[in-house]
């Protein structure tokens, strides 16, 4: 995959390891669909049969098809329990721990691991207030869309610990809103706000690829069409 540390395009989509992760993930939603399973996208719970949005796509498989994960990595989410990509990795058998404040999304995670029988064990707290060493030396660390929730000095706070977690050679994914009229009053607005981020986990960008703002905005927000913004990805490694 050419492009790692970027903002979102929808050519993105065509790209061969992107649109083979996307068919995966599509079949697991799918899946998940016929066994009345709900997963949540944006923090949504709720019944569904795919991932009907392009930008959701995109934002679903550019988290996972840049990475050659293994089974047997030790695997922590946070701020993303139920969504459909950690119900994805539980059912590839991986072993996986999300951390989340939302109690709705943390006790669908824990009955839908309980009932498959999956190693996925989920924390419903604040990875800011809390201290969850226990997970440290991570493999694999995911932060999907959750950093812009929080105020600027909260995210680098959390970028902080996001680096700690990580154990040498771990990989951190981050996705997120991107621009200056992004829904979100804290989404990053240029990429210094990112380099930012990325000098607070102290670690590297995978290929040593910088971030890159493609320049690309879109009316992704459908209660106000005249928004337009994007999101993006960034790949680091310890």
């Amino acid at each position: 995959m050419t492009m790692l540390n970027t903002t979102m395009i929808r050519e993105d989509l065509k790209e061969p390891q992107l649109a083979l992760t996307l068919g995966r993930l599509q079949k697991t939603a799918f899946s998940l669909f016929w066994q009345g399973v709900a997963f949540s996208q944006h923090g949504i719970l709720r019944h569904r049969w795919r991932i009907n949005k392009w930008s959701d796509q995109w934002l679903c498989a550019k988290a996972l098809a840049p990475v050659c994960w293994d089974k047997n990595w030790n695997i922590l989410d946070v701020g993303g329990a139920a969504s459909l990509p950690v119900f994805h990795l539980a059912l590839e058998g991986c072993t996986i721990t999300t951390i989340d404040e939302d109690p709705e999304l943390t006790e669908a995670a824990g009955k839908f691991s309980e009932s498959k029988s999956l190693a996925l064990a989920v924390l419903e707290k604040s990875l800011l207030q809390n201290d969850i060493s226990e997970t440290a030396q991570a493999d694999w660390v995911l932060c999907l869309c959750c950093l812009e929730n929080h105020t600027i000095d909260n995210q680098l706070k959390l970028c902080k610990k996001l680096g700690s977690l990580l154990k040498p050679g771990g990989i951190l994914t981050i996705t997120f809103q991107y621009g200056e009229e992004s829904p979100l009053p804290h989404a990053p607005h240029n990429t210094r706000a990112i380099e930012e981020w990325v000098a607070a986990t102290g670690l590297t960008y995978m290929n040593e690829q910088k971030f890159t703002d493609r320049q690309k905005r879109y009316p992704l927000y459908g209660r106000q069409p005249e928004r337009e913004f994007t999101y993006g990805s960034v790949f680091l490694k310890k």
